[in-house]
């Protein structure tokens, strides 16, 4: 309700606003914020349903069928696929990914290469950074994987 009011009154005033959303929330939440935001970024992290509760502790189904609902409203929409070595970065994903964001209609996005700027952020908050082991991608590693991705008629952006 707060975010949903704050994006009203920003509109309200002649204010764009955005608005990043993991999507894993009921639909009627999901449509109330996005009523006000002129531009919605929205995360893939994994399509295979098993793998997406192992890594995130939730099920994908809702993610997906509310990113279905904001296409079909007609909402500006910024795809983005998190990449994270050895969890959700094989080819069957990232295909599984790119042929799901393409038959939405959607003909771009972003990836977002796992980096180590928030493992010093886990230690200050008294908590355990579970990926402390993942390397971060060599450049070469994260231009093969948009050749990859682009193959299947996307444009992408590295982020």
């Amino acid at each position: 309700n707060f975010v949903n009011e704050l994006l009203e009154k920003f509109r309200g005033h002649g204010r764009d606003t955005a608005i990043e959303i993991s999507g894993y929330a009921n639909w009627e939440d999901v449509e109330k914020v996005c009523k006000w935001a002129n531009l919605i970024f929205y995360d893939i992290k994994h399509m295979d349903l098993v793998k997406h509760i192992e890594f995130t502790g939730v099920e994908n189904v809702l993610i997906l069928e509310n990113v279905k609902r904001i296409v079909q409203r007609g909402k500006p929409l910024r795809m983005r696929i998190p990449l994270i070595p050895g969890l959700n970065d094989s080819e069957e994903n990232l295909r599984a990914t790119a042929q799901f964001i393409t038959g939405l209609g959607i003909g771009k996005a972003d990836i977002l290469p796992y980096h180590r700027f928030g493992a010093a952020k886990y230690g200050r908050l008294g908590k355990k950074y579970k990926l402390s082991e993942v390397k971060s991608y060599k450049e070469e590693e994260v231009e093969a994987i948009k050749m990859m991705l682009e193959s299947f008629g996307l444009a992408i952006f590295i982020a």
